[in-house]
């Protein structure tokens, strides 16, 4: 079980006068110089310019006329996707915090909760955000668990296509300010999948849908532990160690504006474009976009007739919902929620956006 000084520490904040000083794009430049620097020395050449999406080398007919697609202003796998990482269990994390300097995860941390049957794992925030894609297996289900940091969107999909587990790494592009993720063992050439849309948006398999995994939720660790004690928890390589937090996302949060474009963000006033929501649909309905403000800890219903409990903190951006069927739940900023009008959409609060 968790120690009591688990209970109570907290992670230091390694947020340097650098990054609280510079923009997210000077940071950008910084993170793209140290990439291009290291695949210098390794001997590889970085695929893709930072500023034009034809130097990536995918298919990207379509993708080009949408107003909302964009070189992110790194090459390709700037961050490495993490692939089949180590675990250990829940009930370790407080032993192995106190016998190692780097800390997987403490209290406050969130971590991405993930349960497949009798199975459930966590992924650290802190970790997702220097890989941005985990290529895992869970209850014998090959997942990607992806995290977009500019639109605090995380997506957890089946990574199959055609019953063939597929790997997916960092394209380097943006498509509305979050991330296109590619097959990196495609037999013949790469297509661009984007997470929150669930299927791939070029290439080879253009049009192919994921189907997106049910029963996640993005809650502190404290609070993971204690609903589930048998968890695992993912832990990095030692890249992952070595790029923990270097990168703080607190400032972009707090900004109204976006580094990218996004189709669409004129139906958003300023102050709802970041705002954290969580959209929710059951099998067969239609999505449902709340603000995480609106939600109390307890039941709401969904569909008229469905009750779900929610566990919710606003404030640190948590959520879990669960029902006596499963949910399709997507936690992100609000701007984020726009592909989703791509589908049937019921909004709760959330301004004049759909």
């Amino acid at each position: 079980m968790t120690g009591e000084s688990d209970l109570t520490e907290e992670r230091p904040s390694l947020r340097g006068p650098l990054l609280a000083t510079l923009g997210l794009a000077s940071v950008g430049v910084v993170v793209v110089a140290a990439v291009v620097l290291v695949g210098v020395l390794r001997g590889e050449r970085p695929v893709g310019d930072g500023r034009d999406p034809s130097t990536y080398g995918f298919e990207i007919d379509g993708l080009e006329r949408r107003p909302g697609f964009a070189a992110s202003g790194l090459p390709r796998d700037f961050m490495p996707a993490l692939d089949d990482p180590e675990t250990i269990r829940g009930d370790e994390v407080a032993e192995y915090n106190a016998t190692h300097r780097r800390r997987p995860v403490v209290s406050a941390d969130r971590v991405v909760g993930v349960t497949i049957g009798n199975e459930s794992r966590a992924y650290p925030l802190s970790l997702l955000e220097v890989h941005e894609v985990v290529n895992d297996r869970l209850g014998d289900v090959p997942i990607a668990i992806s995290f977009s940091p500019l639109a605090d969107a995380v997506i957890v999909v089946v990574r199959e296509v055609d019953g063939t587990p597929v790997r997916f790494g960092l394209s380097g592009l943006m498509l509305d300010a979050t991330h296109l993720l590619y097959d990196r063992d495609a037999p013949d050439a790469a297509s661009l999948w984007s997470p929150i849309r669930r299927r791939a948006m070029s290439g080879p398999r253009a049009g192919t849908a994921l189907e997106l995994v049910t029963d996640v939720a993005v809650l502190s660790w404290r609070d993971w532990l204690a609903t589930h004690p048998d968890t695992t928890v993912a832990l990095g390589d030692e890249g992952s160690r070595l790029r923990n937090r270097r990168v703080d996302y607190a400032h972009y949060r707090d900004d109204d504006t976006l580094p990218m474009p996004v189709e669409g963000l004129e139906r958003l006033a300023p102050d709802e474009r970041k705002r954290p929501v969580v959209a929710v649909r059951s099998p067969g309905g239609s999505w449902r976009v709340v603000p995480l403000e609106a939600l109390r800890d307890g039941e709401m219903m969904l569909d008229g007739d469905l009750a779900v409990n929610a566990t919710v903190d606003a404030n640190s951006r948590t959520v879990h919902l669960s029902a006596d069927i499963p949910l399709e739940v997507v936690p992100c900023m609000r701007f984020a929620t726009l592909p989703l009008l791509e589908e049937t959409t019921v909004s709760d609060g959330g301004g004049d956006g759909p």
